[in-house]
């Protein structure tokens, strides 16, 4: 029992912790009233939540099933079972953090949506887990792609969501806000 509470291991969780808690919290204050699909699975899970009310968080843990399968399998099984907590945690943080949106202006969502989702992945990824989607994809093709950076490889890997966000809820602006986000969370998730 003592092995496991080892000053790396508590870190490493106290670190994935609080990343879950404040990305999770840049959705129901900025990113869904404002609908705004950053890319990735928690893009598409707020697209999906746009088209039949699906919660996002529960859409999101769904869609990351088979990406933990690749996961596990690349990346061993430390990072594996963080990474499952950090995402069971984010997901259900989106879904029932007790959070009134903060702003209906699609600028200032973006601006501190992106933010806020930034400081927190970068949290997350800094104590070796992944939220799953778009960061674990990244996390996957980094480990075999070491010269791009984490960051560069999101930004990639959200370009197909953000498209498709656009075409459904037509409207330009709502993808342009999308990049927004990803360029900001991506630089500050690179400076973390």
């Amino acid at each position: 029992m003592k092995e496991w509470f080892t000053k790396e291991r508590i870190t490493a969780w106290g670190q994935i912790l609080l990343g879950c808690l404040l990305g999770a919290m840049a959705y129901p204050w900025f990113l869904v009233p404002n609908h705004i699909a950053p890319g990735g699975v928690t893009g598409l899970a707020t697209v999906l939540n746009y088209l039949f009310g699906w919660p996002v968080g529960t859409a999101r843990l769904l869609m990351n099933i088979p990406l933990f399968l690749i996961g596990y399998r690349s990346m061993g099984r430390t990072f594996a079972v963080r990474s499952l907590g950090a995402t069971v945690i984010f997901s259900l943080l989106i879904d029932f953090l007790p959070l009134q949106p903060m702003t209906h202006d699609p600028l200032l969502g973006s601006l501190f949506g992106g933010v806020l989702l930034g400081v927190g992945l970068g949290f997350v990824i800094k104590g070796g887990a992944t939220t799953g989607g778009t960061d674990m994809i990244a996390r996957l093709l980094n480990h075999r792609l070491r010269h791009l950076s984490m960051g560069k490889l999101m930004l990639a890997v959200d370009g197909c969501v953000v498209l498709f966000s656009a075409i459904v809820y037509k409207s330009i602006e709502s993808a342009v806000y999308a990049c927004i986000v990803i360029f900001v969370s991506t630089k500050i998730i690179d400076t973390i």
